[in-house]
């Protein structure tokens, strides 16, 4: 037979188990933007990191698109670390294998960048499918605050570079987003 004492204790274990489990352990500094682009007239990248406050960063700035963009482009994505911080990344296992523009809207942007995004930029808010084209014209941010909700509630501390490539007969775009991800306490 159990003794209630050694049955409440376990529970309590339970659920703080389910508690730590769910709480996200991790912070991030956002270190720098990089981009470059074969062809600045189509597209164009120009966006800086800010600290809004204390633990809270944003990005400021614009996206040229110079011509609207159709399903004929392609975007991809890699997330690699580098636990010294001294520029020896490592490929980790997340990413978005290469994938067509109009499911990289639905399935990344819409999903997950949209709702953050949708009071910082002039970037249209898309309901339902995004059916595109992507019009042209020079997208701004202001004070953009990527939310970390949703996210694994493990980082394991070092810094990451998450590099989007986004291309197409006429261009070929790569964007880098360096953070510095460390380990906050747990209460």
């Amino acid at each position: 037979m159990c003794r209630p004492s050694i049955l409440l204790n376990s529970f309590a274990l339970c659920i703080w188990s389910v508690a730590v489990y769910c709480v996200q352990d991790w912070e991030y500094v956002l270190l720098r933007v990089e981009s470059n682009t074969t062809n600045a007239d189509l597209v164009k990248f120009d966006l800086r990191p800010m600290r809004v406050s204390q633990g809270v960063y944003a990005c400021n700035g614009t996206i040229l698109a110079g011509k609207d963009f159709d399903n004929s482009y392609s975007v991809d994505f890699k997330l690699y670390r580098s636990a010294s911080g001294n520029n020896d990344f490592k490929a980790t296992p997340f990413g978005l294998p290469t994938t067509t523009f109009y499911k990289f809207m639905n399935s990344i942007y819409i999903k997950m960048l949209q709702e953050d995004l949708k009071d910082c930029t002039n970037v249209p808010q898309y309901k339902g499918e995004f059916e595109g084209p992507m019009l042209a014209g020079l997208y701004t941010y202001n004070k953009c605050v990527i939310s970390t909700d949703g996210m694994p509630g493990h980082g394991q501390p070092g810094v990451y570079r998450a590099t989007g490539h986004f291309f197409g007969d006429d261009v070929d775009v790569w964007i880098s987003v360096f953070l510095e991800v460390f380990t906050k306490a747990v209460i």
